[in-house]
């Protein structure tokens, strides 16, 4: 059941030029903008012949997900079968299929699909049949601009995350997508409804200042090692005080309390050799969810 009341736009689109309009004023589409503006040579080298055949294999798989969810159609295709088994791995509830935004303005888009998970919070995905899985980096700039387009249309709902669909054939495939803040997007469109060159890098070149915070961060990664090496040292000698005078739990005036818990052994699923020895079983009841990025720090002394 849909829980989000989403708003419509006024925008229409023709399916059979791919067109977007808006009082007889024609926008651009997003796909368009990115190309002119971040992916000019995202495609380059690949003839017109097989392009056409993959925008054909990917229009299908598109129609195939969207008749399937809004009319509950047969889902009985590899690609079809795939996207159920990630949706649901993922714990998401389906709300709306090419979910038409816009800055009402400049361009417009479709979203493939708008998701909500257990706790109510919103999920954008775009689906992608393309040979060799997610383009990572073109999928942050086109579901960020799509995140600014869905909350400018909807102020009282924002976007928890975004996430990349892939299907193809057999294969499959749901990965957490990075989101470009709001600014940035901003610039991006007024860059290109100005007629200018981009000024941001797609790639995600740093400003100076990353040195600063890096340095910064690395200061309190040394500090935290240093104290957390303190600290264990007087854990331990607190644990060999209790255990030589047989206590168990210390109250210090009410605010701080210690308890001596027990040695015990732990036991662990070793899920590398049950998939290995098992893999029926593992795929049974293995169970996937979307990962928010985050950032690895090493710290040499």
């Amino acid at each position: 059941m849909k829980t989000l009341q989403l708003n419509k736009s006024s925008v229409v689109f023709d399916q059979e030029a791919h067109t977007y309009h808006l009082d007889g004023v024609e926008l651009s589409g997003v796909t368009g903008m990115l190309k002119q503006m971040l992916f000019a040579d995202k495609y380059a080298g690949i003839s017109d012949e097989v392009l056409a055949k993959a925008a054909q294999y990917g229009t299908s798989v598109h129609e195939g997900v969207e008749l399937y969810e809004t009319l509950g159609a047969d889902d009985s295709s590899r690609e079809v079968q795939n996207y159920r088994k990630l949706k649901e791995l993922a714990g998401l509830n389906f709300e709306e299929s090419e979910y038409l935004v816009s800055d009402n303005e400049t361009i417009a888009s479709s979203i493939d699909l708008v998701f909500t998970d257990h706790d109510g919070g919103i999920w954008l995905a775009d689906i992608k049949t393309t040979y060799g899985g997610l383009d990572k980096e073109y999928l942050s700039w086109q579901l960020s601009v799509y995140a600014y387009l869905f909350e400018m249309a909807n102020p009282d709902y924002k976007v928890k995350g975004l996430l990349g669909v892939w299907l193809r054939h057999d294969d499959c495939k749901m990965d957490y997508i990075n989101r470009h803040p709001d600014a940035v997007v901003e610039r991006l469109i007024q860059e290109y409804a100005q007629g200018l060159e981009c000024s941001l890098s797609k790639s995600g070149e740093l400003p100076a200042e990353v040195h600063g915070l890096a340095d910064a961060i690395a200061s309190m990664e040394r500090q935290i090692k240093t104290i957390t090496a303190q600290r264990d040292e007087l854990k331990e000698k607190m644990l060999e005080v209790m255990r030589e005078n047989n206590c168990d739990k210390v109250d210090i005036d009410g605010k701080v309390f210690i308890t001596r818990v027990a040695a015990t052994t732990r036991e662990s699923l070793d899920s590398k050799a049950l998939k290995a020895d098992q893999p029926e079983l593992y795929a049974k009841y293995v169970k996937s969810s979307p990962v928010k990025e985050s950032l690895k720090i090493t710290v040499k002394n």
